[in-house]
């Protein structure tokens, strides 16, 4: 069985270095540094060892629905969130979908979108089958819900752990500034 790897950085082996304990809080604050396509991680150890890529091929390319992590081709992955069991949600901007990545860093699948940048999808549907336009980030909530930045929909999203469908939460899908202390689904934002 694979060992996995912790994500975070460490400096040193000192128990008196606060560098040491310093971890980087979500994988996307580590890919920021490394401007790469693929998902990386840094192996655990003292001091710096060495990164890994757990997903992405290091090419841009056509969506795989489900694959390989390490040779489904990633394009621009940005929001990066871990669930409970260790499996991560990944937003990808340039594909217009989001994954999920396994907790043993062995398969990914899409999760949501169809890979063609639009704005479809109401309350209900399957994330599948929903139109996104460059997700940005995504955050995982305790009850495992999952909400995406749809960012150039100008609305934000979210994919019901309950039941598994899609639901828009914030935004009308209209760029604009409005919707102070109103309902956040007429909310326009930018």
């Amino acid at each position: 069985m694979a060992v996995r790897p912790k994500i975070g950085v460490t400096t040193g082996d000192s128990p008196h270095n606060k560098a040491d304990a310093m971890t980087v809080s979500t994988l996307s604050a580590l890919l920021s540094v490394l401007a790469a396509a693929p998902i990386a991680s840094v192996e655990p150890g003292p001091g710096f060892k060495k990164i890994v890529t757990i997903a992405g091929s290091g090419e841009t390319g056509k969506i795989v629905q489900r694959g390989r992590a390490d040779q489904v081709p990633l394009s621009n992955p940005f929001g990066i969130q871990p669930e409970r069991d260790g499996s991560l949600i990944i937003a990808s901007w340039d594909q217009h979908v989001i994954y999920r990545l396994d907790a043993d860093y062995r398969r990914i699948e899409v999760i949501a979108g169809t890979g063609k940048p639009g704005i479809s999808g109401d309350d209900g549907y399957p994330p599948r089958k929903i139109q996104l336009n460059q997700p940005h980030e995504i955050q995982v909530a305790p009850s495992g819900d999952i909400y995406v930045a749809d960012t150039t929909n100008h609305r934000v999203g979210k994919i019901n752990a309950g039941t598994l469908r899609w639901d828009v939460v914030a935004g009308t899908g209209e760029p604009g500034y409005a919707g102070d202390n109103g309902d956040a689904r007429r909310a326009q934002f930018n």
